[in-house]
């Protein structure tokens, strides 16, 4: 598939966009253990989970420089909109700390951002992206990745009209151990064409909750340093579906494992 306007993009991007569609990863089934938890621990109500993508204005800041970074920022903004995944844009081309987390930041409740930042995440929704955003460190392009799941509107009405709420839920583990994964990416692909990707991370207790409509989608679950897991799983009105994953270290997990000893 061809997308109009790639050539303007790094040659990191478009190779991530190739590998991603010529490397497909091969679906495995995780076990769901008896007795899983169904609530969402440690998570506050009326939270956002953000992901960042930070294109810097280094100094001197010279007119030429500052409108480049736009540029590139505007660029990698047009990419995600053409179907490239925010994590890939962000780990290709992003200068924040937060890159090799695929722009992943963190869940933050009401009264810890910045109130002009706060304002913003909070008018949101889930998978929704921002404008390109000047900011005193570069241009900036901010995701929600994730709006407290067990308390946004759309399941609270639900609830309310006696409605069982549908989506995808489950915990995301290391394989040995089954600590949980924080931070894990979700990627939930409609199998009906012209529908959007959903996305979304693992809480500290490697949790998560996706609201979904019926139908049938291909899920991808991922973490730094561990082996992908996918499936394709099927909403139904009995509510929400379990997928819990089970990842195992690959090498790269297990060369930063060596490290730290």
């Amino acid at each position: 598939m061809r997308y109009k306007g790639l050539p303007m993009l790094s040659t990191r991007i478009y190779l991530t966009l190739v590998c991603a569609v010529a490397c497909p990863c091969s679906p495995q089934t995780a076990a769901v253990p008896a007795g899983a938890d169904d609530s969402i621990m440690g998570r506050q109500a009326d939270q956002v989970c953000l992901s960042e993508i930070l294109v810097p204005t280094l100094p001197p800041h010279g007119r030429a420089q500052v409108a480049a970074a736009k540029r590139r920022a505007n660029d990698a903004r047009n990419a995600i909109r053409l179907g490239i995944a925010f994590a890939d844009v962000a780990q290709a081309i992003s200068s924040g700390p937060s890159a090799s987390q695929g722009g992943a930041i963190g869940c933050f409740g009401r009264g810890v951002l910045a109130h002009t930042i706060e304002e913003q995440v909070f008018g949101m929704k889930a998978g929704e992206m921002s404008e390109v955003i000047a900011t005193t460190q570069g241009f900036v392009i901010r995701q929600v990745t994730e709006r407290d799941p067990d308390s946004t509107a759309e399941v609270r009405s639900a609830q309310s009209a006696g409605e069982r709420p549908s989506g995808l839920r489950g915990t995301v583990v290391v394989k040995f151990g089954h600590v949980p994964i924080s931070s894990a990416y979700i990627l939930v692909h409609p199998d009906r064409g012209g529908d959007a990707d959903v996305h979304a991370r693992t809480a500290a207790n490697g949790k998560y909750v996706v609201q979904l409509p019926l139908g049938i989608y291909d899920v991808l679950i991922s973490a730094i340093g561990f082996s992908p897991m996918s499936r394709k799983i099927q909403v139904t009105p009995d509510g929400m579906m379990t997928f819990d994953a089970a990842l195992e270290l690959n090498e790269l997990g297990l060369e930063r494992q060596s490290a730290a000893r």
